[in-house]
């Protein structure tokens, strides 16, 4: 029963991503769910759903592949599947409940489902039902016998007859289970899947040991203290986590998804997940221009360096799994953990450059490490004790070997500029050939990190576009303009998006196929199939986080789905020698 009722959720899902609204999820929602329940789904409002749904599919041009036409309302695969045609109250909530299983011991939950009426009885006698004792319903959905109660407002489905009363008699609810940041996470979603962790977890706690031990047990030779401390990460997560929140949500100028984890105060967890939000930008200082990636991520320090000391056995077996020297894979352990752990944000871009002799990729980094000086001194330990990790020959020789730093490589104004490069020459299976292949992708410095102190804090490290490229990182640097700010693609996500934030993601998937397209072509390679027209819609991915809670939230720009079902469409269309796009046609998405 639970497996039908989640199909028919799953099937709304696919053709429903919800819109992104002012209104809240009200406590009468939630009281309509179980108080003992372990999940559920809730569609908030049928009506705004069928109609946003319906709007997402003319803007997206879909209509015409959809047939039959029904198919493109929510509310009428509803009545559909549970067979109505009357007392269906279309501006109510859809809830499924998952509940706890009947009997003890037996992994298998219970399901209900409240459906929204505006005359229960009507809407029963509509799908077939016969009355009984008590108020009770018997009906059949799909040759399924189903039990039914008529409650106030809604209709109340489910497997058996005690588990359909119970449902419709509970007066609390499951709003005391919810946190305000849960709550406050549900506004604005169309589709809401909520699960309270610690119900789900203890319920199936005996097959989830079970199965984590199977794992364990499946771990080649040797990799014993990987599989102890991927049990501690395990067992960390199952003592910590409180509650997962799904979420989508849909408007004329995008999609939204969000993913909201409920941690319990003062577990391990919690202070490995501790966050630290502002609402100032985190991107500052990166060049903006051609931008294909970008993001920024502000830091805690003391939940890093929780988060590395758990990683112990895990630093351990790798090194005695590659052999290596133990005196100088703990130095570099420590390096690691001292330096990784002094960070307070780090900011980074990728960017599609004009192709030339520098490659046609730039890569930028800057590190907010409290102390630049000590930073580049670790490097130089760090490179130092990379060279005494491998035994005196073989290929992991080989390749240490193929590593050098020179600490004052450049002067590019008056900042001393180090190099930290990879020399591909020095490599017995890499020729001439090879390396001429992939010099205009990354330039003809080779495999070759800059590396400057901007200041007292900050740390610049850039790869690809030569000299120059490191020049604008340098000065973008040095003025720390929140550039990105302004950015039309950053603006268009800023209204679906938590403006107290963590981190922030974007990606720029039309800068991205045309790099790809321009490395084909640097490579002599096939034609790349697909050119974007400049969208400016990134894809926005924000973390934010606070007390007892992590939370994601992605935004997909329409004019972004729109180009890229284009795209899709038009090699399809190719492939099976329909006419398709022609060799430089340009896949645009209408303003």
């Amino acid at each position: 029963m639970l497996t039908r009722w989640v199909a028919a959720f799953v099937g709304l899902a696919v053709l429903v991503p919800g819109v992104v609204r002012a209104d809240k999820i009200t406590d009468k929602v939630l009281a309509a769910v179980p108080t003992d329940a372990i999940a559920f789904v809730c569609v908030p409002n049928l009506q705004q759903l069928d109609s946003d749904v319906q709007q997402a599919i003319t803007n997206l041009g879909l209509a015409p592949l959809i047939n039959p036409p029904g198919m493109a309302s929510p509310i009428g695969l509803l009545e559909q599947f549970l067979g109505m045609s009357d007392g269906l109250d279309t501006s109510g909530s859809l809830i499924l409940a998952v509940l706890p299983p009947a009997i003890p011991g037996i992994p298998i939950p219970q399901a209900a489902l409240i459906v929204p009426a505006t005359d229960p009885k009507a809407l029963l006698t509509a799908m077939g039902g016969t009355p009984g004792e008590g108020g009770q319903w018997t009906l059949s959905i799909q040759e399924k016998p189903l039990f039914a109660v008529a409650g106030d407002g809604r209709m109340v489905l489910a497997d058996s007859a005690e588990t359909a009363k119970a449902v419709a008699d509970g007066k609390t609810g499951i709003a005391d289970s919810v946190s305000q940041a849960d709550r406050d996470a549900m506004v604005g979603l169309d589709l809401i899947l909520w699960v309270n962790a610690k119900k789900l977890i203890k319920t199936f706690r005996q097959q989830i040991d079970g199965f984590v031990a199977m794992m364990s047990m499946m771990q080649p030779a040797g990799s014993i203290q990987a599989a102890a401390s991927g049990q501690d990460q395990i067992k960390m997560v199952l003592d910590g986590a409180s509650s997962f929140l799904l979420g989508v949500s849909l408007a004329d100028s995008g999609v939204g998804l969000r993913f909201v984890m409920g941690v319990r105060p003062r577990s391990q967890m919690a202070q490995q997940m501790k966050v630290v939000n502002t609402t100032e930008p985190l991107l500052n200082g990166l060049p903006p221009d051609s931008y294909m990636l970008a993001f920024g991520q502000s830091i805690d320090p003391a939940a890093t360096r929780a988060a590395l000391g758990d990683m112990d056995a895990m630093f351990d077996a790798m090194a005695q799994a590659a052999q290596l020297n133990e005196e100088a894979a703990n130095t570099l352990t420590d390096l690691y953990k001292e330096w990784v752990g002094s960070l307070t944000g780090v900011r980074g871009v990728a960017s599609a450059l004009p192709a030339g002799p520098n490659g046609i990729i730039g890569l930028c980094l800057l590190l907010d490490t409290g102390d630049s000086a000590k930073s580049l001194t670790q490097l130089a330990e760090a490179i130092k004790a990379i060279g005494d990790l491998a035994p005196e020959d073989g290929e992991a020789k080989q390749i240490i070997e193929a590593l050098t730093h020179d600490p004052e490589a450049e002067d590019i104004n008056g900042t001393t500029v180090q190099h930290v490069k990879f020399d591909l020459a020095k490599m017995e299976d890499v020729d001439e050939e090879d390396i001429e292949e992939i010099t205009p992708i990354i330039g003809q410095d080779g495999l070759l990190l800059r590396i400057a102190a901007i200041d007292d804090d900050t740390v610049a490290i850039a790869f690809g576009g030569g000299s120059d490229y490191m020049q604008r990182v340098i000065e973008h640097a040095k003025t720390n303009k929140p550039l990105f700010d302004s950015d039309p693609g950053v603006q268009l996500a800023a209204d679906y998006v938590p403006a107290d934030r963590a981190s922030a993601f974007y990606i720029a998937v039309d800068r991205i196929v045309n790099c790809v397209g321009e490395g084909a072509r640097a490579l002599d390679d096939e034609e790349f199939p697909v050119h974007m027209a400049e969208l400016n819609a990134p894809i926005a991915i924000v973390g934010s986080g606070g007390d007892g809670w992590i939370r994601g939230d992605i935004y997909l720009p329409t004019e972004l789905i729109d180009a890229a079902k284009n795209a899709i469409m038009g090699i399809m269309m190719s492939q099976m020698g329909g006419p398709g796009m022609a060799e430089e046609e340009i896949v645009e998405s209408p303003k």
